[in-house]
């Protein structure tokens, strides 16, 4: 799972326009449900502000709990392949 993250961050980080492909599709907007869903909309802007900042903890803590659900982890894996046909 943590492996996952690290790959998906990194993905995100060398492909920028990726993130916003993702966030528009049904599976970035689903993701993002569910994180709101989590920890509320305050909490999960937070985390993102700070993961643009360089401290991605907060919000690595939201994805890896998110992930430890079955719908999670298949949303993730679908959008790490997503992201991986982008490259």
């Amino acid at each position: 799972m943590d492996n996952t993250f690290r790959q998906l961050s990194q993905m995100l980080k060398t492909n920028p326009g990726a993130v916003d492909a993702i966030l528009r599709s049904q599976d970035g907007k689903r993701l993002m449900e569910m994180m709101d869903r989590q920890g509320g909309r305050d909490r999960l802007q937070k985390a993102a502000a700070s993961a643009a900042k360089g401290d991605a903890a907060e919000l690595g803590n939201m994805v890896r709990a998110m992930m430890a659900t079955t719908e999670g982890s298949q949303l993730v894996a679908r959008i790490q392949k997503a992201v991986e046909g982008r490259k």
